[in-house]
């Protein structure tokens, strides 16, 4: 920890409390802090920034000399720069600047997906794995913005359920519970087989939605559950014990429901070794049009200058800087979400930089 005790804590602790959301994430990312160790990503930032400042002054941690280079290598200054009202402001100037900015041909799978869905498929599976380093959260929030459109969903007919890891063991018990419980069924599930709950879960799903009424979409969004989803075997007995139930019985579900969308998507913050060939082998009922892969295609540098003229409200030579040093990226740093974090955090910091 060499220099650790000449470095200032507070002046750290607020660096760590100003950065953006996205910044935030990088710099956890590039400090390399094992994510077992830190509660939860979902936590206030300022309790997330005092944990990853106790884990670096612990015994064995990386010191806060080492807080401090990572924050000078993102060329992010030390300290107090403005009050928080002028940075919330600042942050909603860069919030408000990049909500029109999308990546059409995302869209444009969104939009497949539903219509797949809609017409013949009813259900499908997303996987999104490493969601800290790539596209998950970028694809998640443009799915819920998507099907939250009127256009798309009937207004007040789409449903989000949140199947967040609370506590217990990692099993797929216990992660068929917690789905049950937010789909309010009040029974205790923990002493039954998980054939047993799956098919509460359908006579739930059965009654949950008034017969005739179409165009209910349900999304129902799994995460927190990294250590199980990285175990083949947990994917094998999900299809055996949970989904080859649910598709069997969806016919009779449907029936009333003609419309009716589910979707099941899987959050990892971890990359996931399995594939849809992998898949396939243990459900009778899968097809490789259940299963839905999300590829976040490289934006076009025209799109990106069209946006950056258009709506962002950089000056022509930092927009001409962002150009050049995106035409020199490759394909993977083209990918529409980390096109966006870099223009958030170049908005961010010309805006910080205007005072």
């Amino acid at each position: 920890m060499n220099g650790s005790a000449e470095i200032n804590q507070d002046e750290l602790l607020d660096t760590l409390e100003q950065m953006t959301s996205t910044q935030f994430k990088k710099f956890i990312f590039q400090l390399g802090v094992p994510l077992n160790l830190i509660p939860s990503l979902e936590k206030p930032q300022t309790d997330i920034a005092l944990d990853v400042l106790l884990l670096a002054k612990a015994p064995g941690g990386c010191g806060l000399d080492k807080i401090k280079q990572t924050l000078e290598e993102m060329r992010i200054p030390l300290g107090k720069s403005k009050t928080s009202k002028d940075l919330n402001e600042i942050y909603q100037i860069v919030k408000d600047r990049l909500f029109n900015f999308d990546h059409k041909k995302t869209l444009e799978i969104f939009q497949k997906i539903v219509e797949q869905l809609a017409r013949k498929e009813h259900a499908g599976i997303f996987i999104l794995p490493k969601c800290l380093s790539q596209g998950g959260k970028y694809c998640h929030k443009r799915l819920i913005n998507y099907l939250k459109d009127p256009s798309v969903t009937a207004q007040g007919k789409f449903h989000l359920k949140n199947v967040n890891y609370i506590s217990g063991e990692l099993t797929l018990k216990g992660l068929l519970c917690r789905l049950g419980s937010e789909l309010g069924i009040k029974d205790n599930l923990k002493e039954s087989t998980e054939q047993i709950i799956a098919e509460e879960i359908v006579k739930k799903l059965k009654n949950l939605i008034p017969k005739n009424d179409a165009g209910h979409t349900y999304l129902f969004h799994i995460k927190g559950y990294d250590r199980l989803f990285k175990d083949r075997i947990f994917w094998k007995l999900l299809l055996e014990d949970f989904w080859n139930i649910l598709i069997k019985n969806l016919p009779s579900i449907v029936k009333s429901h003609r419309r009716l969308k589910l979707i099941f998507l899987f959050e990892s913050m971890i990359n996931i070794e399995v594939n849809p060939d992998y898949l396939y082998c243990f459900s009778t009922t899968l097809t490789s049009k259940k299963i839905i892969e999300l590829p976040l295609n490289p934006c076009a540098l025209e799109e990106i200058d069209a946006w950056l003229c258009d709506c962002s409200k950089l000056p022509l030579e930092r927009i001409n800087n962002i150009i050049n040093i995106l035409e020199d990226a490759d394909d993977k740093d083209r990918q529409p979400d980390r096109v966006y974090n870099y223009l958030e955090d170049e908005l961010t910091q010309y805006y910080l930089q205007q005072g």
